[in-house]
């Protein structure tokens, strides 16, 4: 371009444009590392936009199936492929990288509590995106809503409503792992005739993980053998109320050893969040594991990520033991499962950064069983590579501190650095822009219709849609 400020116009027609050759030296992007289920996911809707697409500014289109500010229609999504796939462009040995003091850091409240608000570089350099939500979230709550309500009045604008009713588990965690595993394949790739899957379930509501990972294991004619921590006491539900199922009666083909919880007919239920609980709960998995798990799979309560505030500030202790044990337990080549409320702020990008470190990719996923004014999106960390005790150790050590000192964590690594991993940043910034705003016309509808709370029945075509999806992603329905 000339110095002097004039611009000159170039036609396709120019003899120095036909003879320059494009060559940037980067090589075009490959899929081949990927597992076959990203390369390709499963057809059944013409709407679903393809996996990690994304438009010009980096983030990827919104979920085409929940119309939330719209009627509901026939062409309802069943498939939800709305995913982001982040490789490990580092490699293995980035992780010693990571402990160095370049990267290292764990500073406290006192040095920098910018590390708990949102940062304009995770939601495309808008705040007022996240203000306007804090905004429309306070006002419904202004209402006096208890959650139940408030999931009643949201009810009619969600066309997938209907999927814990359809089920046969009567579990919404156990659909959400079914449709992660149709998408993905993360318990899937696992269940092979001559081999055992073996699994650990940190907490999901009523065992809905370990419900579902068993019964795919004895559809597909394999076996499993799993390890479950449980929720606190006065916190554990049933796996079925219908049915009366307790997590101590789920097992695979009748053997009493499938699935062995931690402090069962313990009088003090043990808490994840105590670094003495975690370290005994890994002790117990690698007695029966030695080689290690192929997956581990966590969520910290579905009350988490539904109605409330605060939801990503009270997420990171849950988030640092479940990341403890998996990568404590987890064989190489293992995957981790697990589920998040908002990644808006720089302490969540940290851990999720670092996670992305260990293993060969990560994809975030929304799926289909979140309701519209849930924050959720859960995480799956693909293929364990290299050493990762150097990240166990720093998130135990933070765990610890957090636990014992009234530590208000804020940084676990450079931000500086992470906020100029691009590829990283900028995948994570679109799902959360994108959510956000589907969030928002969530609470927006809720404002609206808050008035005539009542009782909610499934319409027809929520049923239908509910019936649709489960016959899709090759899960039971409700006789």
């Amino acid at each position: 371009m000339p110095s002097d400020g004039t611009f000159l116009l170039y036609t396709d027609d120019e003899p120095g444009y036909k003879t320059t050759k494009l060559d940037s030296g980067v090589p075009p992007p490959s899929l081949s590392t990927l597992p076959r289920i990203i390369k390709a996911p499963r057809s059944g809707s013409s709407i679903a936009p393809p996996p990690g697409h994304a438009n010009r500014n980096g983030r990827p289109p919104p979920p085409p199936a929940q119309r939330l500010d719209k009627p509901m229609g026939p062409a309802v999504d069943v498939v939800g492929r709305f995913f982001v796939v982040i490789e490990n462009s580092r490699g293995p040995n980035f992780i010693e990288q990571l402990s160095t003091p370049e990267w290292s850091r764990m500073m406290s409240e006192r040095d920098d509590v910018r590390g708990r608000r949102a940062d304009p570089r995770l939601l495309g350099g808008d705040l007022g995106l996240v203000r306007e939500l804090e905004k429309q979230r306070e006002a419904v709550m202004g209402l006096g809503l208890s959650a139940h309500e408030f999931n009643l009045v949201c009810a009619p604008n969600n066309p997938y409503e209907a999927l814990a009713q359809s089920s046969a588990w009567g579990n919404l965690s156990a659909v959400a792992l079914g449709h992660l595993d149709f998408l993905l394949k993360p318990v899937s790739e696992y269940l092979k005739p001559e081999s055992k899957l073996r699994f650990v379930d940190l907490g999901s509501t009523s065992g809905g993980f370990s419900r579902y990972i068993l019964w795919r294991a004895g559809r597909r004619g394999s076996s499993a053998r799993g390890w479950y921590f449980g929720s606190p006491a006065g916190e554990r539900e049933t796996l079925d109320a219908a049915d009366g199922l307790d997590i101590g009666r789920l097992s695979l083909d009748g053997a009493d050893d499938t699935l062995t919880e931690f402090g069962a007919g313990s009088p003090t239920k043990p808490d994840i969040l105590d670094p003495a609980a975690v370290e005994a709960f890994i002790g117990s998995v690698k007695s029966g594991a030695s080689a290690g798990v192929d997956l581990v799979v966590a969520e910290s309560g579905r009350e988490l990520a539904d109605f409330g505030v605060d939801l990503e500030r009270r997420q990171y202790a849950f988030i640092l033991a479940q990341s403890v044990i998996a990568l404590r337990v987890l064989r190489a080549g293992g995957t981790f499962v697990f589920r998040m409320a908002e990644t808006t702020t720089p302490l969540s990008a940290e851990i999720l950064f670092l996670l992305h470190a260990c293993f060969e990719r990560m994809a975030v996923v929304r799926s289909l069983v979140s309701r519209p004014t849930c924050t959720e999106r859960f995480i799956v960390c693909n293929h364990l590579v290299g050493e990762s005790r150097w990240v166990a150790s720093h998130f135990l050590a933070a765990l610890a501190r957090m636990r014992g000192d009234q530590f208000k964590l804020s940084h676990l690594v450079s931000w500086t650095r992470v906020s100029a991993e691009r590829q990283f940043i900028d995948k994570l910034s679109g799902v959360n822009v994108t959510l956000a705003q589907s969030q928002l016309a969530g609470f927006k509808y809720a404002g609206e219709h808050s008035s005539g709370v009542a009782e909610f029945r499934p319409s027809r075509l929520q049923s239908d849609v509910a019936e649709r999806c489960l016959n899709t992603w090759d899960l039971p329905l409700r006789k």
